[in-house]
């Protein structure tokens, strides 16, 4: 303090508006400037936000289309589990290979299959899904040297 006392009313004047102009400059680089550029992501952000939102929306209306125009799956409509289940293998050939289907009420049978081909076993899955019919638990064990699996499945109709 003795140091400002002692300097020229002039000094004085250059000291307050040197130190006005470093408290002026430590507000804009500390306070402002971070807080544009924050303000400046943030309006970045909520654009790519509002692009997403919107073709999510044209996405979700596509969907509703496509679920209103396809056809119902039949193997919902008609037959029981049990006979789609069994109709089904006849179609992807694995039939005889079924060694045991149990029914457990109206909506699960098990199977179990000897010596299956692994890629018929997939097929056949994938009819039974094109079908309402989710596999809900499946075992697998390989056979050595073939491309064959001894199969245990859990095949349930899905929600009509």
């Amino acid at each position: 303090m003795d140091w400002l006392s002692n300097l020229a009313p002039r000094e004085r004047l250059l000291v307050a508006a040197a130190t006005g102009l470093g408290v002026l400059f430590l507000i804009y680089a500390m306070g402002w400037r971070p807080l544009v550029r924050e303000l400046d992501q943030l309006r970045q952000v909520n654009a790519q936000q509002r692009s997403d939102l919107a073709w999510m929306r044209s996405a979700a209306r596509e969907v509703q289309l496509l679920r209103r125009s396809a056809p119902r799956k039949a193997g919902q409509a008609a037959g029981s589990l049990l006979g789609t289940v069994d109709a089904l293998a006849r179609r992807a050939q694995v039939k005889d290979r079924i060694r045991r289907i149990q029914p457990e009420g109206d909506r699960m049978v098990r199977v179990e299959m000897d010596s299956v081909d692994f890629n018929r076993l997939i097929g056949w899955l994938g009819l039974l899904s094109s079908q309402g019919i989710e596999t809900s638990s499946m075992s697998l064990t390989r056979i050595e040297e073939t491309h064959e699996v001894e199969a245990r499945l859990t095949l349930e109709r899905g929600e009509e």
